[in-house]
C-alpha cells in the first residue's frame, strides 16, 4: 500500500498535466487513461490526507503546463504570512540578480512500468535539457545552496530515490558537470526499484549529488500532528546523515502536502523546503515553500526553454 500511495501522489501531478508538451493534442488520450487509472487507485486507497495532497499538487502542475511563464527578476523572495529567517536575510543581502530555476523530476529511464508513464523522463530528454541549461550559461546549485546568483542558475531535484537516479541519471549529470539533489524516502531504501544504501552513499560521494529528505514514510504532512511530523523529519535526517556522512538541511514535502504547522516544525529542522507548486502560479514564497517546475516525459525542448527563460 505504501508504494501505491507514493506512486499515486507523484503520478497525479503528471496525470492531470497530460504532458509537458506545449502541443498536447496527441497526448490527450494517454493523459485521460492515466487520470482514469489514478482515479481507480484513489478509490482503493486509504490515506485520505495523501490523496487530497496529491489532488492539490496535480492542480498546480496542470496550471504549470498551461501557463508557461517565468517570474520577473524583480520579484522578491518572501511570504506575506511568514517573516524571513536569518538564512533568508543573509541570502537576500547578496548581490545576485538571478533567482534559481528549480526543476522537479522523479525517474530518468526509457522503460516504464505501471500506468504513470509521465513520471519516466527519458535519459535522452534529460540529456537534452541539461544541454539547454549549459547553452544558456547556467550554473548548478544543490537544494541547500539556494541563493540569488549573478548568472542564471538551476536546481535539479528528483523525488523519492529511484534506482535509475543512480544507474541512468548520474552518468548524464557527470557528462555535463552538473549537480542535482535527490530527495530520498528513507523507508523505501533497498526496496524494488529504489536505491540501496550503497547507491545512496555512492551518489553522495560522487560530488554531483546531494541527498536530502523526503521524510521516512512519504505521508501527506498537512493535518498531521506536530509530534508525528517531528518524528518524520528527525528520523529521516538521522538515517540519511548516517549513510552519507553529509548534512541534511533540505526537504521536499511528500505530495506537496503542508500547512502552517508543518512549516513551523520544518523551520526547526531545515533551511530550505520545496513544494510541488509551480513558479508560474506562485509569485511570493519563503525558503520553506520554494516552488518547482514539473518536468515530465515528452517535455519538448521549446517548453523546457520557456521554463529556463528569465
Amino acid at each position: 500500500m505504501k508504494r501505491k500511495i507514493i506512486f499515486l501522489i507523484s503520478a497525479l501531478i503528471i496525470a492531470v498535466m497530460t504532458s509537458c508538451n506545449s502541443t498536447v493534442s496527441s497526448d490527450i488520450g494517454a493523459g485521460r487513461e492515466i487520470s482514469t487509472a489514478a482515479a481507480d487507485t484513489v478509490a482503493d486507497a486509504t490515506d485520505d490526507t495523501a490523496i487530497d495532497a496529491a489532488t492539490d499538487a496535480a492542480t498546480d502542475a496542470a496550471t504549470d503546463a498551461q501557463t508557461v511563464e517565468s517570474m520577473p527578476d524583480t520579484e522578491k523572495v518572501g511570504s506575506q504570512n511568514t517573516q524571513p529567517s536569518d538564512t533568508e536575510l543573509a541570502v537576500l543581502s547578496g548581490n545576485g540578480n538571478y533567482r534559481p530555476k528549480v526543476f522537479m523530476y522523479h525517474l530518468i529511464r526509457d522503460e516504464t512500468y505501471g500506468v504513470y508513464e509521465g513520471l519516466f523522463v527519458r535519459p535522452s530528454e534529460f540529456d537534452q535539457q541539461l544541454s539547454i541549461l549549459d547553452e544558456l550559461g547556467y550554473e548548478y546549485l544543490f537544494a541547500n545552496e539556494w541563493r540569488m546568483t549573478d548568472k542564471p542558475s538551476a536546481i535539479i531535484t528528483l523525488d523519492d530515490g529511484y534506482s535509475d537516479n543512480y544507474t541512468d541519471m548520474l552518468p548524464i549529470l557527470k557528462k555535463h558537470g552538473a549537480k542535482a539533489t535527490v530527495f530520498v524516502v528513507t523507508d523505501l531504501i533497498g526496496d524494488d526499484n529504489y536505491m540501496t544504501r550503497e547507491q545512496v552513499r555512492a551518489m553522495a560521494d560522487s560530488g554531483c549529488v546531494s541527498i536530502q529528505s523526503h521524510t521516512v514514510h512519504h505521508y501527506g504532512l498537512g493535518g498531521m500532528d506536530s509530534e508525528s511530523i517531528r518524528a518524520e523529519f528527525k528520523e529521516s535526517i538521522e538515517i540519511l546523515e548516517s549513510i552519507t556522512g553529509q548534512k541534511v538541511s533540505s526537504l521536499a514535502y511528500p505530495g506537496g502536502s503542508f500547512d502552517d504547522n508543518v512549516i513551523s516544525v520544518a523551520r526547526d529542522f531545515f533551511d530550505y523546503a520545496y513544494t510541488t507548486k509551480s513558479p508560474s502560479t506562485v509569485t511570493e514564497y519563503d525558503f520553506l515553500t520554494i516552488p518547482r517546475y514539473t518536468v515530465s516525459r515528452g517535455c519538448t525542448q521549446a517548453t523546457f526553454r520557456s521554463f529556463a527563460s528569465y
